[in-house]
């Protein structure tokens, strides 16, 4: 157990990670496919990631730490174009509000967030 993470909080911390970000595309974005269809897509991939990501965690924590806040931006933003109507202009918006989002996330991960 490193940095004191368990399996259970490994998997609370992962899918939170991951449903706030789906959560903040889909409220912004028009979705392709109907709305039951959507929900199963994101569903099946919030479930997907955050088993990746408790894997991952578990595994290797150190690496995790390191670049999971990454790995999530760019395999959301792809997932994000696939499911959008919308333009590709609309849906940079989006992930570009999104990465301030995660910009705030690494942020506070920071070893010196005592100062910021």
């Amino acid at each position: 157990m490193i940095f004191g993470v368990t399996p259970l909080l490994s998997v609370i911390r992962n899918f939170l990670k991951v449903s706030s970000f789906c959560a903040l595309f889909l409220c912004l974005d028009r979705p392709r496919y109907s709305w039951k269809r959507t929900w199963m897509y994101y569903g099946a991939y919030i479930l997907a990631q955050t088993a990746i990501g408790t894997a991952w965690v578990l595994l290797d924590a150190e690496s995790y730490a390191a670049g999971s806040t990454t790995v999530l931006f760019v395999e959301s933003a792809v997932f994000s174009f696939l499911m959008s109507s919308d333009t590709s202009f609309s849906a940079c918006t989006i992930s570009a509000g999104r990465f301030t989002f995660c910009f705030l996330c690494c942020l506070r991960d920071w070893p010196l967030h005592g100062f910021f």
